[in-house]
């Protein structure tokens, strides 16, 4: 015997819109602070614990933090891997004066292309191509 269970999840519906219409367990924010509906069709605003129930409310702001470090990025050196090796970047440098280094794997050797056809001789007043 199967038991339907209704909704038992909760559905974010983003911000509130006062022409929407919401169903039970749907959950609005507004003004930072969000609200989970505790009614089916419900088009009472958010304030309304008849239709609502706060989730979360929104908390004072903190303070502000210290200013923050601008880097000065430079590139140091770049060195060529083999091709077996993985690519690397190391930094050498201070938090506010980073130096990179950057390893780069050579490719492996490609196949030779196929010889090329209807070549065409390019000449110069001073000497052929």
């Amino acid at each position: 015997m199967a038991v339907d269970l209704g909704k038992i999840g909760q559905t974010l519906k983003g911000e509130f819109d006062n022409s929407q219409v919401y169903e039970r367990l749907d959950v609005v924010s507004d003004n930072g602070s969000s609200y989970v509906s505790i009614i089916d069709e419900n088009t009472l605003p958010v304030t309304n614990p008849l239709g609502w129930q706060v989730n979360a409310l929104k908390g004072s702001d903190g303070q502000d933090g210290p200013p923050g470090i601008t880097p000065v990025i430079s590139i140091g050196s770049t060195i060529t891997l083999d091709p077996s090796e993985s690519a690397i970047v190391t930094d050498t440098g201070t938090i506010s004066n980073p130096i990179f280094n950057f390893g780069i794997p050579k490719g492996e050797k490609g196949d030779d292309g196929l010889p090329g056809t209807n070549s065409v001789p390019l000449y110069n007043d001073d000497f052929n191509i």
